[in-house]
């Protein structure tokens, strides 16, 4: 075995001797003329590419295949040299794609965009508004603020109170509520005029501009002042004969030049003898106030009556006991707690000011009087 082994190596070395290589390739060749071929060929040509960048040579396969790739890509491309690239927005038309996109990225084509997008709201919002509303035809099932329609008068009155906050004036004195809401549609909010502005304010064109600027401000009512025209008013309500209507001074009695006393006890005075009547009802409210400590009194005496009588006797010990005060009343001891207060603050902030001098004096490095005598 061992000399059949010494036998076949000489063999081996002079076969290796006889092949040629590509170092950069990994490839071995029978001939001298094959290899100077291989030296020709684009797979060498690649490999001594990926040697430059310092990357491991491929196979003959794998060239094989990136060649394929590249050629169906260059495919693509030559279909994609025979296409049109139109934008809409600019009418215009491109040849290749990257002319295309860069189009689409700048900054006309967003503007053109834009404007395009307004003009498109604009048209949308005129044809909403033909279809709007330009008025309210019947009042009894028609909201007055909103699209709303009820099945009948007392739905949409119940709508407009518990939605908007609408409600009828004087209700107890209103004769013809429908004819006051066909009256407020019909003269007010067809004619582009807010129900509490009253003319006041701005005219709108539209139902819809009257009705959201009523929503919005909380204007869902009526006006009921001056503003508003009596006659017009009086055709729905009945307020009755004015002249015999019970009035209140007439129902009241005089008891001297200066004041009045109504039905219900209540005095009307004039305000000059403001300061005259606090002074006098004060002077009431402190007899009051008397009367009932003393009243307070004589029902802890009648307790303390009802009391056994060890327990009465020890009542009537406490109270007659001497207490040792600084003879000084409650009103002036709150006062002197309160001068005594004021000084042990003020006492506080003169050390509290010292301290923080003091402080400063020894954290800083460098001081210089801020105030110097």
């Amino acid at each position: 075995m061992i000399a059949q082994q010494q036998q076949q190596q000489p063999i081996f070395e002079k076969q290796k001797k006889s092949l040629f290589t590509c170092i950069t390739c990994h490839v071995v060749f029978p001939t001298s003329e094959s290899q100077r071929n291989h030296y020709r060929t684009d797979w060498h040509k690649y490999n001594l590419k990926r040697k430059v960048a310092e990357l491991s040579p491929i196979n003959a396969e794998q060239f094989a295949e990136k060649i394929l790739a590249s050629k169906v890509k260059g495919r693509e491309e030559e279909e994609r040299m025979g296409l049109i690239y139109e934008c809409a927005v600019c009418r215009k038309s491109y040849y290749s794609e990257n002319a295309y996109n860069n189009h689409i990225q700048s900054k006309k084509h967003r503007e053109m965009e834009e404007q395009m997008k307004d003009t498109l709201d604009d048209n949308e919002k005129t044809i909403n508004e033909s279809h709007r509303k330009t008025s309210i035809v019947d009042s009894e099932r028609e909201c007055l603020f909103c699209s709303e329609t009820s099945h009948d008068f007392d739905t949409n009155i119940l709508h407009m109170k518990t939605i908007h906050g609408f409600f009828l004036p004087d209700i107890e004195y209103l004769q013809d509520p429908k004819g006051l809401i066909h009256y407020l549609a019909k003269e007010k909010i067809n004619h582009g005029i807010c129900l509490y502005c009253n003319g006041r304010g701005k005219e709108y064109k539209t139902v819809d501009a009257v009705s959201s600027h009523m929503i919005d401000v909380g204007h869902c009512k009526m006006a009921y002042d001056e503003s508003e025209d009596p006659e017009e008013l009086l055709k729905y309500y009945d307020f009755g004969d004015l002249d015999n209507n019970n009035n209140i001074i007439s129902s009241t009695d005089t008891i001297s030049n200066t004041e009045l006393v109504l039905n219900d006890g209540s005095r009307i005075s004039h305000r000059r003898f403001l300061n005259t009547n606090k002074h006098y009802y004060r002077q009431q409210q402190q007899a009051l106030d008397k009367k009932e400590e003393e009243e307070e009194e004589e029902e802890e005496k009648q307790d303390i009556l009802l009391l056994p009588r060890r327990e009465r006797r020890q009542q009537q010990y406490n109270s007659n006991r001497l207490t040792i005060t600084d003879g000084n009343t409650s009103e002036q001891r709150q006062q002197q707690n309160t001068v005594q207060g004021i000084r042990e603050v003020s006492v506080k902030q003169h050390y509290m000011h010292k301290l923080s001098a003091k402080n400063n004096l020894n954290t800083t490095l460098r001081y210089r009087a801020q105030t110097p005598i």
